[in-house]
């Protein structure tokens, strides 16, 4: 009988330890990337490479607006005159927005913006190009699109990722945070940010990086100071 009560008084002992040790297990944590840097504006540039008296042929921010500017440039062009303009262009994974100059001298550009060439979305990761244009032509699978004909050498304008700088927020309470199970633990993973409940283990330590949304977040596992994202360094 005695046995059978130290038996039982060990095993209570030992289950209250283990609720002792959830309940003092740590909370999982999150702390949030901020990117800061220098912005390349394609309209700034555009300005600046274009002379004073160009004609402004405009900015087409959507499909229904490229004829109107298209027309505009073409018909500058054939005359001789200086113009400048923009375009937005449809991007597979990041947004692609062109420029197109033409001087005085008949010198005629390209400039041309892509918010992110690694395709991942990422902040701070636009850049601006210059090549010249042998002439500035209809392209043939969208008429409404110009295309840079016999371009020269591609000159870099601007590059965020060069100015970029990586500031690691304090920890928070990552009980809104879901990250996929498949991909946990893995070198970084997607995750997402939400109202409900998240499923981050308790006690684990996260550093995330917001996409544009702002709910959706790549995190890695990591409890020091060190940006565990080697990619997010300055180029």
């Amino acid at each position: 009988m005695k046995r059978l009560l130290l038996g039982g008084v060990v095993l209570l002992l030992c289950l209250s330890w283990a609720c002792h040790a959830r309940r003092t297990q740590p909370p999982a944590t999150v702390r949030y990337i901020d990117l800061q840097c220098e912005r390349c504006s394609l309209e700034e540039l555009v300005r600046r490479e274009a002379e004073p008296s160009a004609v402004d042929c405009g900015w087409a921010r959507k499909r229904e607006e490229w004829r109107a500017v298209s027309e505009c440039v073409l018909k500058a062009d054939a005359e001789g005159r200086p113009f400048r303009a923009i375009m937005w262009l449809p991007g597979i994974d990041s947004e692609i927005t062109a420029g197109y100059i033409r001087k005085a001298d008949g010198t005629r550009m390209e400039l041309w913006s892509d918010s992110d060439g690694s395709g991942g979305g990422r902040s701070c990761a636009a850049s601006v190009s210059r090549t010249s244009c042998a002439r500035l032509l209809q392209n043939p699978k969208e008429p409404w699109l110009l295309t840079c004909d016999a371009p020269g050498e591609r000159v870099s304008l601007c590059r965020e990722g060069a100015t970029r700088r990586v500031e690691i927020g304090p920890a928070r309470d990552a009980t809104d945070v879901s990250c996929d199970p498949k991909e946990f633990g893995d070198r970084d993973f997607y995750c997402e940010r939400g109202e409900g409940p998240g499923n981050v283990p308790a006690g684990t330590s996260l550093v995330c990086l917001p996409g544009e949304s702002g709910k959706s977040l790549t995190c890695a596992i990591s409890s020091g100071e060190e940006n565990p994202f080697p990619g997010l360094n300055p180029e």
